[in-house]
């Protein structure tokens, strides 16, 4: 409105010269080009006063056919070509006035694109950080394993203790077809490089979501490495099943830039043809079997939650739940633990008392039906429970 309000103040030559800049708001307008609006009106009085009887037209003709017009265009041109202009007494370099120019990452960015945070109490497990940092030299790392293994925990604890600068995101059922995918998996691109303009047009191009792949493509091409290396993390990329997706993922996996790599965490197993295509050489495959916790490190996991336990008591939690992050957890935080545990006082009756016991009715009819299946999808999950909604 403040724009609007200045513009009608000023005559048609100066409104020519405002709207060459239409992108910027009204404190950045340059302040030469301000002076010489304020000139123009000036001039423009001088002519109505002198020539009261002449008709609208002949006097914007008059001060189109100015010196000031030929001003007017050079500072354009100026503009168009990213000279240096004097705004409010600070010197700054301008960028073509395009779509988008204005667009940061706090904009572009939603809940999509934030990851889990970590618990409070979190054993560092070297082990497998050590793991994660010897596989991120190669192109792509498939973190695959059962839900409740801590995939996504562990590839945030190996974020936070790297180099990386990660694009985080979660994907879920209605990410679900190549339009929706592809501008996510762009704008947190784009979000780590908002001033390049080449790749905010691509994303914000009309013509995205009938060509999505192809523009996909051409906006990685555009990405300036800038000394930094990136992780983009897919999260949840079980619930991705379009075929035409991971069919298309593969190919844009490959024209990623050499300083990203990119790791999507899944409950799946990761087919052969998937690791084939990249080159087991650039391919990367983190298992349930590398996730699940050692004796060793459920012993550090009680020290880090204030518990004193012996190895005997750690192996003997290692043999009933078999390294299983979400049944340590349960084991860990239950409260209790007497000493002495060994294999057979970690049975179901204890593991009853001291766990099932303590969860909401709602949360044990949960996993009682969905217990019935290796797998599981939401779909399949809301059939069994009789609840929807997630």
């Amino acid at each position: 409105m403040l724009i609007i309000q200045i513009s009608r103040g000023l005559p048609h030559g100066a409104e020519r010269i405002w709207q060459a800049i239409p992108f910027f708001p009204v404190q950045a307008k340059p302040i030469a080009i301000l002076e010489k609006c304020h000139k123009l009106k000036s001039q423009e009085e001088t002519v109505n006063a002198a020539t009261p009887n002449i008709t609208e037209q002949s006097r914007s003709s008059w001060l189109c056919n100015s010196s000031l017009r030929r001003e007017t265009t050079v500072r354009a041109k100026m503009i168009e070509n990213s000279r240096e202009i004097c705004y409010d007494g600070v010197d700054k370099r301008l960028s073509n006035p395009k779509r988008g120019d204005n667009m940061n990452n706090t904009q572009l960015l939603n809940g999509k694109f934030a990851a889990a945070k970590l618990p409070e109490a979190c054993a560092l497990r070297s082990a497998l950080l050590n793991l994660f940092h010897e596989e991120a030299g190669k192109r792509v790392i498939y973190v695959s394993a059962p839900a409740g293994y801590g995939k996504t925990i562990s590839t945030l604890l190996w974020l936070e203790n790297s180099d990386y600068v990660p694009i985080w995101i979660s994907l879920d059922e209605y990410d679900n077809t190549p339009a929706i995918f592809y501008k996510l998996f762009c704008t947190g691109i784009v979000s780590v490089q908002p001033e390049n303009m080449a790749m905010v047009n691509l994303l914000t191009s009309p013509s995205f979501s009938s060509s999505p792949v192809e523009h996909t493509i051409s906006l990685l091409s555009e990405f300036v490495p800038d000394g930094k290396r990136y992780a983009v993390v897919l999260d949840n990329m079980h619930l991705v099943t379009d075929e035409e997706i991971r069919k298309s993922g593969l190919l844009v996996q490959k024209r990623l830039p050499a300083c990203f790599v990119a790791v999507i965490i899944t409950c799946n197993n990761i087919a052969e043809k998937y690791i084939a295509v990249t080159g087991e050489e650039k391919c990367a495959v983190i298992t349930a079997d590398d996730l699940a916790f050692s004796a060793e490190e459920i012993q550090k996991c009680f020290s880090e939650h204030g518990r004193s336990v012996t190895m005997e008591e750690a192996a003997a939690v290692h043999a009933v739940t078999d390294g299983w992050a979400i049944a340590v957890n349960a084991i860990v935080t239950s409260g209790e633990m007497e000493s002495g545990w060994n294999n057979s006082q970690v049975s179901g009756s204890h593991m009853k008392t001291k766990i099932w016991d303590r969860w909401e009715s709602k949360l044990q009819n949960f996993m009682l039906k969905t217990s019935v299946t290796d797998e599981m999808m939401l779909a399949l999950a809301e059939r069994l429970t009789g609840e929807g909604g997630g």
